[in-house]
């Protein structure tokens, strides 16, 4: 069986940036702003959610070997989800990836006006092609050409059958958002799909109110069957969290504008 690559506990305690002055929490903003990035550019260029889980997964893996100080955000995200498309087979153009990300970055988000893609001749659109090819080959060569991503979508209906839950709407909603959810955080790259599906699916029945099975005595519990620890699916519902109070912080709100590894130097300096 094929397994995805996980970070080492080195690789997780001290990544690549940190190294060139960006806090953890600046990071942990940018990863989110990029992994959003991918997200609303794979809604817009009409991907599968496969695709796009994919690319998520690829921006959080990479920046476990490179720096953000290195290599902006916003063309690590174009790069990923235009490598994604092809590992997933659901092929988009480059020059739709390429206005796409364009649009979100560039244009200002509260402008009621019609956005103008870049001339296919013009100067912009050819540094912007520049970089999506760059940042797609440094994808390949950073991970040593390691792009396989299992995602925990099948694991999660599985698991909901399983324990007989699968008539409650709400739950299935909550557990399907709350997996979509942990692709803005790094949980991907540091615990396996069933410990994210457990974590997402017992958070998801603890909002609800619905209980999962038990031994009488409590000695077992139904995670322990799906070779899951409680500490595990602690550790990524506290991502979860993690990630919804980031999002809210002035910090967050910042990395719109850096997104580019040049602002983002100006920023740390």
């Amino acid at each position: 069986m094929l397994l995805p690559a996980l970070a080492s506990s080195e690789q997780a305690s001290a990544s690549p940036s940190r190294e060139h002055g960006i806090s953890e929490e600046l990071e942990q903003a940018l990863r989110i702003r990029g992994a959003a990035l991918v997200a609303s550019a794979g809604y817009l260029c009409k991907v599968p959610q496969a695709t796009i889980c994919t690319a998520q997964v690829l921006l959080q893996r990479f920046y476990f070997v490179s720096s953000l100080y290195n290599f902006s955000v916003a063309d690590i995200a174009m790069g990923a989800l235009y490598l994604s498309s092809k590992l997933e087979e659901s092929p988009v153009s480059l020059r739709d990836v390429l206005n796409v990300f364009h649009r979100l970055i560039t244009a200002d988000a509260t402008a009621d006006t019609e956005y103008t893609p870049m001339s296919l001749y013009g100067p912009t659109y050819y540094e912007w092609k520049d970089n999506l090819v760059v940042a797609e080959m440094q994808i390949l060569k950073r991970l040593g050409f390691d792009v396989y991503v299992q995602q925990p979508y099948a694991l999660l209906i599985n698991y909901i059958k399983m324990l007989d839950v699968s008539s409650n709407h709400a739950v299935k909603q909550r557990a399907w958002s709350y997996v979509n959810d942990t692709l803005l955080t790094p949980c991907h790259v540091l615990f396996n799909s069933a410990t994210i599906a457990c974590a997402c699916l017992d958070l998801a029945c603890r909002d609800v109110g619905v209980a999962l099975p038990a031994t009488s005595d409590s000695s077992t519990h139904w995670y322990q069957l799906l070779d899951c620890t409680l500490e595990e699916m602690q550790c990524v519902q506290l991502w979860l969290l993690r990630t919804y109070t980031a999002i809210s912080t002035p910090l967050y709100h910042d990395t719109r504008t850096l997104t580019s590894k040049y602002k983002l130097r100006d920023y740390v300096h």
